[in-house]
Formats: C-alpha cells, structure tokens, sequence
C-alpha cells in the first residue's frame, strides 16, 4: 500500500491551530492592557484607554504574528513541491522533488526537530505554549549520506514509517533546505 504526501490545506491549518488561538485572545488582550496600564502602569485614564490597546496590539504583532508567519513561510516554502511516498509493501520512501530519490527503511535514520514546549511530556516544567508550538520537522539521514527535512505541514511524524532515533528540543526549530548532500570524501 503506497501513501504520498504532499502539502495540503488541512494539514496547513492543523499546523497554524495554535497561532488561530492567539489570535482569538487578542481582543480579550487589547481590552485587559487598559486597566493593566492604569492600575499596574500607574497612567492615567485617557492614556491607558487611547496608548494601552495600541501598544499591545503592536506586542502582540511583534511577537506573536509575525514570528509565526515567518516560521510557516519557512516550513511552507521548504517542503513546498515535495512528495513523500511511502511504500509499506516494499518498504521503501521516495523523496521527489527536481529529482527522485528511492531508499528502503532500513537505510533512514531519523531525528525529530520540535519545539522545547513539547519537553513538557517529559519533565513535567510548564513551559508556556508559542503560536508556532506545532511546527516541527523530521531530519532524515540516509546511507549515501543525504539528509531529507520533512516540515510537519507535509506529513506528521507519528505518520512516517522510520522509527525516530532522536528528539532535538528547541524554542525555534527552524527548517533547512529540503535536502543536503554531504559529500563523501
């Protein structure tokens, strides 16, 4: 049974869930930045209810909007016409892209590359959610020496066949190109 993944819009939207909930908070945020500024900030009415919504509104574009909008733009124009099809009779995984690329399972390795709010399964330490919390990618190294990255807005991790080796934890994991030739010297 062969599957192939590509980018499509539901996984797109599954990877942008958590920045939709940001952005259902940020009125709740605008409106709590008022009394926030009068009472905490010590400004007076007329400032707090004029400056304080707008200061926040601009936070929250700084540092919510647009670092995941510069995160899926990276993931999205990575993985943007690659297919990944997996072949469980055969047990095997073609990249294709420009080219294609065939290899058997037991020639991939594979390392997930995933937000360190997801640590929080592990050591219990309450680390606050990001909008881009669920983007992720898989690192898979293959025997010729090549590395593939497959964004989590191409195909879940849970989802590929080859066991992950390892976890790499970061606040900003970031996707490289789609493939890296190392050259064997």
């Amino acid at each position: 049974m062969k599957t192939i993944h590509r980018i499509n819009s539901v996984d797109i939207y599954s990877s942008l869930k958590y920045f939709f909930w940001f952005l259902y908070a940020l009125p709740f945020f605008t409106i709590v930045s008022i009394p926030f500024a009068y009472y905490v900030k010590g400004w007076d009415w007329d400032r707090s209810l004029t400056l304080a919504p707008i200061v926040a509104f601009v936070a929250l574009s700084i540092f919510i909007v647009l670092p995941t909008i510069i995160m899926h733009l990276s993931h999205y124009f990575s993985n943007k016409d690659l297919i990944v099809e997996i072949d469980r009779i055969n047990n095997k995984v073609t990249f294709i892209k420009d080219s294609e690329y065939s290899y058997r399972f037991s020639k991939l390795k594979a390392e997930l590359h995933t937000p360190i709010y997801h640590k929080n399964k592990l050591d219990k330490r309450n680390r606050w959610l990001t909008p881009w919390s669920n983007y992720s990618y898989l690192n898979v190294i293959t025997s010729d020496k090549r590395e593939f990255n497959i964004s989590s807005i191409l195909i879940d991790s849970s989802k590929f066949p080859i066991e992950i080796e390892s976890t790499h934890y970061a606040l900003w994991p970031s996707i490289r190109n789609w493939k890296i030739d190392h050259e064997i010297y």
